[in-house]
């Protein structure tokens, strides 16, 4: 009986961390979208910031690719839209 006592109070105490973990996980989540309705470029730029390092931390040839096709478009846009 003392077993399964035991096996109560962690499921509950499972439950009570799923809980803390779920209402976490919800205002990160309204947090990121205050940001971004009140400072909209600052927040999608630490999101190509962590999009980058992790890009960098994970596919080194691929980061290396996507900053010369984006490189190379904003050459092309320059030369057709010259300001």
């Amino acid at each position: 009986m003392r077993l399964i006592g035991y096996t109560l109070a962690a499921c509950v105490a499972l439950a009570l961390l799923q809980a803390v973990a779920t209402v976490l996980v919800l205002a990160m989540i309204g947090a990121a979208v205050c940001a971004l309705i009140f400072r909209p470029a600052e927040t999608l730029m630490v999101g190509c910031l962590l999009l980058f390092a992790g890009l960098a931390a994970n596919h080194p040839t691929v980061l290396i690719a996507l900053v010369a096709v984006i490189a190379t478009a904003c050459l092309i846009a320059k030369a057709i839209w010259p300001d």
